[in-house]
Formats: structure tokens, C-alpha cells, sequence
């Protein structure tokens, strides 16, 4: 069984590698987290994704919710991802206070929509971080819709990330008090980007 598992990740390593090598054919947008995506399967699942912190926009707001669960598969590099829970006033030491919002991600989503509409106003929230957790090619994570989080991959970190909605096409964001929000919404990715991110996965795979 483990011989079958390393022989079917072998093949999405090599298919990875393809499209990699291939790269200018696709079309690829880019998000504010450092994240190149390429859907494979038209605008909807599954969806590659290659992390490189270089093109993350700075005090980007990376603290958040999903409309959906989802499941990833890392092909290469190295991710982190840590879990953020409701404080506990015993653990006061450890809590940190943010803003919170609703958003609705994707493309023309953000804080406001449809001539300044206010999908949720800000309010002050305290969290906890739970324990890191590190995957490594081959592993799989798991995160549900509601689960508040921050991924944190490797420059070159490359997922493969398999979603599925979860109500309504809305999310949560957080970030430090005394700062303002920043977007991480995605938009087209340009030639030179695609070319300078998807180099350096391939020296990871």
C-alpha cells in the first residue's frame, strides 16, 4: 500500500513538473499572500498554487476564514500552518487581539462591495494560536470553512488544494489593532511573474 501511495505521488510530482516547464500556456492569476494559482479543471477545482513570499504584498492581511473546507496536498517545499481558537482568560500570556471583518474573496470582493457596501463592519476579537503544524511533499492537511488560519509555506512551496463550498460565499478576516486591512485579492499574473515563481518551484521538485 505505502509502495502504491509513493508511486501515485511520484506521478503528481512528474504532471507538476509538466506544467511547470509549460508554464506561459496557462493562464494564472496571482493573490496577495505570495500565491500563484492555476485552476486545472476550468475556474473551479482542483487548483495548484505556488507560494513565494517575494510577491506577497506587504502588511497584507494573512490572518482568515474560507467559505469552504478544503484538503491540500503539498508537491514540494514546506508548509506551515497555524490554527487560531478563542482565547482563554487563563492563558493571557499567550492571546493576541485583532480586527475582524467579513469579507467576500475573489476578484472585486474585499471589506466593501457594490458602490461601497459594507458587508460586515470591523470588531475587536482576542485569539490563541495553536501549535505549529509543518507538512512536508506527500502530506495532506485538512482545514474547515470556519477554522481561523495563516499558512505560512516555503518560498517555492508548491499545494495542490481540493475545496468544497461551505454556505455562502463569504469569509473572515483578521488583522493586528491599530493597523488597517490590506486586500490580498487575486488578479491576472503577468508574464515575468509566472516565469520568476514557477523557476524557482522547479529547482524544488
Amino acid at each position: 500500500m505505502i509502495e502504491v501511495r509513493q508511486a501515485g505521488f511520484s506521478i503528481t510530482r512528474s504532471l507538476v513538473r509538466f506544467l511547470l516547464e509549460r508554464a506561459a500556456n496557462y493562464k494564472w492569476s496571482i493573490q496577495g499572500f505570495g500565491m500563484l494559482r492555476l485552476y486545472l479543471d476550468g475556474d473551479h477545482e482542483p487548483r495548484l498554487n505556488i507560494w513565494d513570499s517575494r510577491y506577497r504584498i506587504p502588511n497584507v492581511s494573512m490572518m482568515h476564514t474560507h467559505p469552504w473546507d478544503f484538503a491540500s496536498l503539498v508537491v514540494a517545499g514546506e508548509l506551515t500552518n497555524i490554527r487560531y481558537v478563542e482565547a482563554v482568560p487563563s492563558e493571557q500570556h499567550r492571546i493576541i487581539e485583532v480586527h475582524s471583518s467579513q469579507i467576500k474573496p475573489g476578484p472585486g470582493g474585499g471589506l466593501r462591495r457594490h458602490a461601497g457596501e459594507v458587508l460586515e463592519e470591523r470588531e475587536v476579537c482576542r485569539f490563541m494560536a495553536q501549535r505549529e503544524e509543518v507538512y512536508c511533499p506527500g502530506d495532506v492537511y485538512f482545514q474547515l470553512a470556519d477554522e481561523i488560519h495563516v499558512s505560512l509555506p516555503s518560498d517555492g512551496c508548491i499545494t495542490i488544494n481540493l475545496r468544497e463550498r461551505v454556505g455562502a460565499d463569504v469569509a473572515r478576516t483578521f488583522w493586528p489593532r491599530g493597523t488597517d486591512w490590506v486586500s490580498a485579492e487575486p488578479r491576472v499574473a503577468t508574464a515575468e511573474e509566472v516565469a520568476d515563481i514557477t523557476q524557482l518551484a522547479l529547482r524544488g521538485l
